[in-house]
């Protein structure tokens, strides 16, 4: 399932607000909705969705519709 998610997002490079994550990455992301997601990054499509995999899901979300990301240690 993996494999199929990062041939869905190919792009390893995602650009928000000034800063650059790459895949592989964990990540805190808040969404406008004030959702709190924490995960990997897979990757980005040519549509501006962000593709995560956390502990329980694979969750694709527009980059648009988040309104923080931040690196987790």
């Amino acid at each position: 399932i993996i494999l199929k998610c990062k041939a869905m997002f190919p792009v390893g490079t995602i650009y928000f607000k000034g800063k650059v994550f790459t895949s592989g990455m964990l990540v805190r992301i808040t969404t406008l909705q004030k959702r709190t997601i924490e995960g990997e990054i897979i990757g980005k499509n040519d549509r501006e969705v962000l593709c995560i995999i956390t502990k329980e899901h694979i969750i694709a979300h527009e980059i648009e519709k988040i309104e923080d990301m931040t690196v987790l240690a």
